[in-house]
Parts: C-alpha cells; structure tokens; sequence
C-alpha cells in the first residue's frame, strides 16, 4: 500500500469514528429521555397512589363519623322510650 492508500483509510476511519460518536450521543440522548420519562411517570404514580390513599382515610372517616352519628341517634331514641 502506497502513503495515500493509508491516508484514504486513516480518513474512512475518522469519518466512522464520527460518525459513532454521533450515533453514540443520540442513544445517550434516548436513553436519557427515557428514564427522565420513567421518573415523571413514578412520580405520578406515587402521586395518584397517595391521592387513592387518602381519598379512602376521608371515605372511613366519613362513613365512621356517619356511624357515629347514626347511633348518637339510636341512643337518643332509646333514651327516649
């Protein structure tokens, strides 16, 4: 092989390296994206499950204190007889 037969493969070979490096940077990117994107949807997730969370302690608390209610009822009627 003559000089310039090893300069043509010295150039073919940076431009692969390049064009790794950019095929390298968009997979970086993607990835990144994706587990930014895994993040938010844990987040809400969390989020929506601590909202269910207390949306049921306020569905006990108020069929408790209706409980409550009914029978203060039922004692004051009884009372009553």
């Amino acid at each position: 092989m003559t000089s310039m037969d090893y300069e043509l493969e010295i150039n073919i070979l940076k431009k692969d390296i390049e064009i790794l490096k950019d095929e390298n940077k968009k997979i970086k990117k993607q990835r990144d994206n994706y587990f930014n994107q895994r993040k938010r949807i844990t987040k809400k997730w969390k989020q929506a499950t601590g909202e269910i969370f207390l949306l049921k302690q306020d569905l006990v608390r108020r069929l408790t204190d209706e409980e409550i209610q009914d029978n203060d009822i039922l004692i004051n009627t009884d009372n009553n007889l």
